[in-house]
């Protein structure tokens, strides 16, 4: 049985370790022998509760690179920008051993804290392209990024997947997940909140250096907010959501979005990354600009005519773990010379 190594610089319960854990644990049902390398964290405890052999990989880039060193495997599969990093310098590609890059982070609207550090960090990506087999994208927002920025042909795009919600009734409220950061611009999110005709019920799940300013930005809009640990169940998050919305500078996919899809709610989403990839019919919900006003129009629509939870809930189903999993395998025999089983 060939092995695979899926290889992340992050394990906490975000996008990347959790695309990662679905990949990993799908992969257990195939021909392909999935082991992980992960920092410590839940990422590494979740797959190694199921099953999965991880390596745990040190704090440090330097001695992260020498412990992947030591590994033996038929395939390196890395995802995200510090894993990537790692593991390319560790275990770039070879012949005996393909190497499979999956970009998780970068869109062409995409940005860091400083126009230097963006520049910097594209360049090592495109360095690093040379010592890869494939690139993955898990949008066409990200291929475009690989192609314009780090000069990749033809990037496959693989979507991420999500293990799907139970739709529930719609109450009138709106929300809004993910971590509190200026990219995912959750001030915007309580401003157009405050546009609303009649104040509805506010949900806010996550964490992040903002947290501070979020909450006494809520205080001083007198918005009734309800506050939710970033570990708050999705489904119980989702219960008490009617419209879901998304106003982020960059989406390299959409996790929340597509979950709240599942569930059955309305998004309403900025023009931004991936985000009208998913949001690509008014059955789903609405692309808009981005800005308050507009926000709070659209919301203000779907608390008023929610449209066919059904609909939304079938859409998402199309982005299942089973679909990810065979579109990788698929790869991987195609690398390695493997016939399909």
């Amino acid at each position: 049985m060939p092995s695979v190594l899926l290889v992340s610089g992050d394990s906490s319960r975000t996008g990347v370790p959790n695309q990662v854990a679905i990949l990993a644990l799908q992969l257990k049902n195939t021909r392909w022998h999935p082991e992980v390398a992960c920092p410590e964290g839940w990422l590494a405890a979740h797959l190694a509760s199921r099953g999965v052999l991880v390596h745990t990989l040190p704090p440090s880039r330097t001695a992260a690179i020498r412990a992947l060193k030591d590994l033996r495997v038929d395939l390196v599969h890395s995802h995200g920008v510090r894993g990537g990093f790692i593991a390319r310098l560790a275990l770039p590609a070879a012949a005996s051993r393909p190497h499979i890059y999956t970009e998780h982070l970068w869109t062409n609207d995409f940005r860091l804290g400083s126009p230097l550090r963006s520049r910097v960090q594209v360049g090592v990506l495109r360095l690093l392209e040379q010592r890869t087999s494939a690139s993955v994208a898990v949008s066409q927002a990200v291929a475009d990024f690989q192609t314009k920025q780090l000069g990749v042909q033809t990037p496959l795009i693989i979507p991420g997947a999500i293990e799907g919600l139970e739709v529930t009734p719609l109450p009138k409220s709106i929300g809004i997940l993910g971590s509190f950061i200026p990219t995912k611009r959750i001030a915007t999110f309580l401003h157009a909140a405050a546009l609303l005709p009649k104040r509805v019920p506010v949900h806010v799940m996550g964490s992040g250096p903002l947290e501070a300013e979020l909450k006494q930005l809520a205080a001083t809009l007198q918005l009734p907010v309800t506050w939710h640990p970033a570990d708050t169940n999705l489904q119980a998050f989702f219960n008490q959501v009617g419209v879901y919305v998304q106003p982020s500078e960059s989406e390299s996919f959409g996790l929340a979005v597509l979950n709240a899809l599942s569930a059955g709610r309305p998004v309403v989403v900025s023009k931004r990354g991936a985000l009208p990839e998913l949001v690509h019919s008014p059955n789903l919900g609405t692309v808009t600009d981005g800005h308050p006003a507009s926000l709070a129009k659209a919301v203000q629509h779907f608390l008023s005519e929610p449209g066919d939870t059904r609909l939304r809930h079938a859409e998402a189903a199309r982005y299942s773990p089973t679909r990810m999993a065979t579109a990788y395998t698929d790869l991987y025999d195609s690398l390695s010379g493997t016939p399909h089983a």
